[in-house]
């Protein structure tokens, strides 16, 4: 008895503090007025040794219910091939509606886009870097590869962003 009680008090606090995720990001999307094509472009990736989820609900548009459905089914897809699964990939927590908003649930990452880090740091140069970079880009093709594999329409995969490391 005593158990259920403290895992009822655990899902009450860990549902209140989603709750209060889901709005501080509401307030951040008000702010900076973002707008995206489809859900894979807010998702974020996993920080290194701190790996947490983060909820990211998307604009209310005339067709986000389709493209929220594409993505969860996708990510669905992607996560239940565990024999296949690559780190370069993101994590997939599930989705959820709440009124008129669309909901998915990804793994958190700090590092930015490959973009930002190639304009942030120097380029590889010593021979351990080399290899460290192309063994990280190989786990980034993995993804994109397993990507390709659902046999998604082409404008979907194009969409889909890369980070440090990982396929979104």
């Amino acid at each position: 008895m005593e158990a259920n009680r403290l895992l009822a008090e655990k899902a009450h606090v860990s549902a209140l503090r989603m709750e209060e995720m889901t709005h501080e990001m509401q307030i951040i999307a008000h702010k900076t007025k973002a707008e995206t094509v489809s859900m894979r472009i807010i998702t974020l990736v996993t920080l290194f040794f701190l790996p947490g989820t983060f909820i990211s609900v998307s604009p209310r548009r005339q067709h986000a219910e389709r493209y929220y459905s594409t993505e969860v089914h996708n990510f669905a897809q992607l996560t239940s091939r565990a024999s296949t699964s690559t780190p370069g990939l993101i994590g997939f927590y599930g989705g959820f509606e709440h009124g008129d908003t669309f909901n998915i649930l990804l793994e958190y990452a700090n590092g930015g886009t490959l973009e930002d880090m190639f304009q942030q740091r120097e380029p590889p140069s010593c021979g351990d870097d080399i290899i460290a970079f192309w063994n990280a880009f190989v786990e980034v093709l993995k993804a994109l590869a397993s990507i390709h594999d659902l046999k998604k329409e082409a404008s979907d995969t194009m969409g889909h962003k890369v980070f440090q490391g990982y396929v979104v």
